[in-house]
């Protein structure tokens, strides 16, 4: 474990101690970024899966979907064109969730709707 990696673990704890699940979800984001340079799997799959039962649900649909996009560009590298439509599919679903196209998140819509290309 590098220690970029040992920190943002250290990060994760903490927030896991306070219930901070908005950090939490960066942090879960920004390791499984960093797991994809060395091409291991891991965080994400537990927040893309993850019920909040946190009341600002909505402050967290945009890093659900970013998480989701991460997991369809782990899926397209190995091939798995089932778990790469469906993450795509989640993403974009989320990132359209309050209707397009004043209430799009942008980023992920087109991200994911390139992937689903």
């Amino acid at each position: 474990m590098n220690d970029a990696e040992r920190h943002l673990h250290q990060a994760l704890k903490r927030c896991l101690r306070i219930n901070n699940v908005e950090r939490e979800a960066d942090i879960l984001i920004d390791l499984e970024r960093m797991r994809l340079v060395y091409r291991r799997v891991g965080g994400v799959r537990r927040l893309a899966g993850r019920r909040s039962s946190s009341s600002n649900v909505a402050a967290m649909l945009m890093q659900v979907s970013d998480a989701h996009l991460v997991l369809a560009q782990l899926a397209k590298e190995r091939g798995d064109a089932n778990a790469l439509g469906h993450h795509a599919t989640e993403s974009l679903r989320l990132a359209t969730c309050d209707g397009p196209p004043d209430y799009t998140y942008k980023a992920a819509y087109h991200e994911a709707t390139a992937l689903l290309r």
